[in-house]
């Protein structure tokens, strides 16, 4: 047997007595295992939260491209907002606490969502989303705080709760005031530095006619119209004949066609004159369409010459 004393390295005492104790302050602190715990509460379930929320008054259904939405109570009015979104996450969490004194944590809100999120597009019904205005049954609707609506008719509106359609909502939006018959909009100028109305008036259609003059010098469709028409009067046809003729008259000009905000189909076109509308008719040009016809026969003509000549920045040149 050697002479070498054979050394062991003695156990620290206290460590395995130190881990115990580690272990239960941070089970008396919260620690994650226990939160864990918490969370599966056996009183409250998956289950539990889905048939409390469907007491709350939240309806489902699906948007026209398949989409899931709830349209969700509040307090003096209601929203429309996506499942499979944070907003959605935050209203369940609200009814949770408030009505069943539980924090869900995130499985169970996904499981929620996601079972609603089916009932929404399978059971849930199909509704056309729109946004702050919508066109519904020849009258113009104007959403006001969701559970709310403004019927603009001819000739008359209305106040209407609970409108027929539904009006998607965004965070940042704020409730619109309710409109008043008989009220007076020129109470407006009180709030800005003019005069009298009529300097409102001259100002107001200042700005809006420098806005076309801008729109027609810059725009290169609306140059070559206001050219194109003044060395023929009238022209009569459908938007494909125009569309060959402008671009030729473009060409003519040493416009570039192949850019890209210069139309290259009919429909293309027609779109355009329909934002270039209003400042063709500034520049005394008008548009008839022929809704009848079955080829959609428009009409263009030069209605006052003086207007195309006195163009700023050479458009009627």
């Amino acid at each position: 047997m050697s002479n070498k004393e054979v050394t062991k390295t003695p156990k620290k005492p206290g460590r395995s007595r130190k881990a115990k104790s580690e272990k239960a302050d941070k089970a008396a602190r919260g620690s994650p295992a226990t939160a864990n715990e918490e969370r599966k509460d056996p009183g409250h379930s998956t289950c539990d939260l889905i048939k409390r929320v469907e007491k709350s008054g939240l309806y489902l259904f699906h948007d026209q491209r398949g989409l899931p939405y709830a349209r969700i109570p509040l307090t003096e009015s209601r929203r429309v907002i996506p499942i499979r979104s944070e907003d959605f996450n935050k209203w369940l969490s609200m009814i949770a606490w408030k009505e069943m004194h539980w924090a869900p944590g995130r499985e169970v809100l996904y499981s929620t969502r996601r079972v609603l999120e089916s009932k929404a597009i399978h059971d849930g019904p199909e509704h056309e989303l729109h946004l702050r205005v919508a066109w519904h049954e020849d009258a113009i609707w104007i959403d006001l705080d969701g559970s709310k609506a403004v019927r603009i008719m001819p000739g008359s509106w209305e106040a209407v709760s609970d409108p027929p359609i539904l009006f998607r909502s965004f965070p940042h939006q704020k409730p619109l005031p309710e409109p008043v018959k008989n009220g007076n909009p020129l109470k407006v100028l009180n709030l800005v530095n003019l005069r009298s109305e009529k300097d409102f008036l001259r100002d107001y259609r200042r700005n809006v006619n420098r806005q076309h003059e801008a729109v027609l010098d810059s725009n290169l469709l609306a140059r070559v119209i206001v050219k194109w028409i003044s060395g023929r009067r009238e022209w009569r046809g459908t938007a494909l004949v125009l569309l060959d003729e402008l671009t030729a008259a473009a060409v003519t000009m040493g416009i570039e066609t192949s850019a890209k905000n210069w139309p290259k189909t009919p429909q293309h076109l027609s779109g355009s004159l329909n934002y270039l509308g209003p400042c063709l008719e500034y520049a005394g040009i008008s548009i008839e369409r022929d809704r009848d016809s079955a080829e959609r026969i428009m009409t263009i003509r030069l209605v006052d010459q003086h207007r195309v000549l006195d163009l700023p920045g050479g458009a009627g040149r």
